[in-house]
């Protein structure tokens, strides 16, 4: 039987365990997560102390935008025409890094307790709860894991000024984020008045949720959009 939403006494937040999730097979886990038919909640604890789940699951919006810039900044000065060009190289390399992060890791295929747990951590807690604002963008930890998983893959490549780079992906890393949570914090209404944005916008929330609320294992572009994502 799958997890039954749980509902806090104290003030009336809905949300599902870790147990929850756990207590399941792999392939269940998998089936439940991504089925349209399961209730989404408020929020996923993964430990009893609300406090210590707060700061172990969740990272305010406004952190990515504090804490990257310096480092982005450290990572281009000083600017010359060379890096400017390796800039460029990373915003492009974006595109195809965001579908295939989104697609083979926070998708990643679950078979067994460790990857159940991996998918869970990394991107189940979203699909469950979906509008939990605060669960939207990734704390300065786990992107800099990422990081520096792609920036021992560019120089292990032998890419020039690698870490150049890697600041023009982080750059286009700020713009997914505000957009992942502009398309979960905001209506249609609200996103349709974005000046000449706001058609584009509208797109990419429709795609956005129907990868939500329809078919979790298709439409994996968030900040962007293809023939093959509409």
């Amino acid at each position: 039987m799958n997890p039954t939403p749980r509902t806090d006494p104290n003030d009336g937040v809905i949300f599902y365990t870790r147990a929850d999730a756990m207590r399941l097979t792999p392939r269940e886990y998998e089936d439940w997560v991504y089925a349209r038919e399961t209730p989404k909640v408020d929020e996923v604890r993964i430990v009893d102390s609300v406090r210590l789940n707060r700061i172990l699951t969740k990272c305010p919006v406004w952190v990515p935008f504090v804490f990257w810039p310096p480092i982005i900044a450290w990572l281009l000065w000083p600017l010359t025409p060379g890096k400017c060009l390796a800039l460029l190289i990373g915003a492009i390399l974006w595109f195809p890094i965001e579908y295939l992060f989104h697609r083979f890791l926070f998708h990643m295929p679950v078979v067994n307790k460790p990857t159940q747990f991996a998918h869970f951590f990394l991107h189940g807690i979203h699909h469950l709860a979906p509008d939990d604002l605060d669960h939207l963008v990734s704390p300065p930890l786990e992107l800099g894991a990422q990081a520096l998983a792609v920036y021992g893959l560019l120089r292990a490549l032998h890419v020039p000024l690698p870490e150049c780079v890697l600041a023009g992906i982080l750059i286009q890393y700020l713009r997914y984020d505000l957009m992942h949570y502009s398309l979960h914090a905001f209506d249609r209404e609200h996103l349709e008045r974005v000046p000449l944005l706001g058609g584009f916008l509208l797109r990419c929330k429709r795609n956005h949720m129907l990868h939500h609320f329809h078919d979790a294992r298709s439409r994996y572009t968030i900040s962007y959009l293809t023939p093959w994502t509409e």
